[in-house]
């Protein structure tokens, strides 16, 4: 099942905007018609939402953990939804409210956060569809919790990891600069005075110098237009795909990021299977 985004002519003329679950975009659209509508487009919600960056694991986990407990509680679905929008913020705030709008109007609480376009993750949304469609989402919300607190875990550990180094690259730079354009700009008169061949490396190193301290105005935009450059190729599916293709090539980062998206896997099967969703 996939989500759709469709729009569709009521009888009396107006036009409504609503997302609908359904194997292929004719199906979806058998569904519209068969509630009254006349569906003028029907799109991939992904395609027609267009694709946003995922809230924050730590954001999803405090905002998921307060809606299951109070599901759990027998609080209302939409007042649950209501309560946690507080501990929300930017997109992913802006997605709750528009996911209790859906709600008020029947839509499923997988199906109203799909309209986010790519806040809310997808391997979120299949577990909630799961939940719900065994009936069990207060189980399938728990589990949700749980999995995006472990991601945000991972997540936190991560950045733990790689804070020294990159406080070390950094420095490193920084320091490269500083004797580029200062240090060694001074022991370049001194060597020139000695009347000698200086070797090519050190030659090298002059010339790279003198760029670097005449030039630098240059360099600044140059390797901010490659930076923006690098963002925008990014941002792109088709160079996404090839840059993961290459990094699950690599020798050491390859089998990692395997083993990661393994046990992301196996961790939200777990969490459908236990949401009431039969194999």
């Amino acid at each position: 099942m996939s989500a759709f985004r469709y729009r569709a002519a009521r009888t009396d003329g107006a036009l409504v905007d609503g997302f609908i679950d359904a194997p292929t975009a004719g199906q979806a659209s058998i569904v519209i018609a068969d509630r009254g509508l006349f569906p003028i487009s029907v799109l991939p919600a992904d395609v027609a939402a267009g694709a946003r960056r995922s809230a924050s694991r730590r954001d999803l986990a405090i905002v998921f953990q307060s809606i299951a407990a109070l599901v759990s509680a027998g609080v209302p679905l939409e007042r649950a939804v209501a309560s946690s929008e507080a501990l929300a913020r930017g997109a992913l705030r802006d997605a709750l409210a528009a996911a209790r709008t859906r709600l008020q109007q029947g839509d499923g609480f997988a199906q109203a956060l799909a309209t986010a376009g790519g806040v809310v993750p997808g391997i979120v949304l299949g577990m909630l569809r799961a939940g719900e469609r065994g009936s069990q989402l207060p189980v399938a919300l728990e589990q949700v919790a749980k999995h995006l607190e472990q991601e945000s875990e991972l997540v936190a550990r991560v950045r733990q990891a790689l804070a020294y180094p990159l406080l070390l690259a950094v420095v490193g730079v920084a320091s490269v600069l500083v004797i580029g354009t200062v240090i060694v700009p001074r022991f370049a008169d001194l060597l020139g005075d000695l009347g000698q061949e200086l070797p090519p490396a050190t030659r090298m190193l002059l010339v790279g110098s003198s760029l670097l301290a005449h030039y630098w105005f240059l360099l600044v935009p140059a390797v901010a237009g490659v930076v923006a450059l690098a963002v925008e190729v990014v941002r792109r599916p088709v160079s996404r795909l090839r840059i993961e293709e290459a990094l699950l090539a690599a020798p050491f980062v390859g089998p990692v990021r395997l083993a990661l998206a393994t046990s992301r896997i196996a961790r939200a099967l777990g969490g459908m299977l236990a949401a009431g969703l039969v194999a």
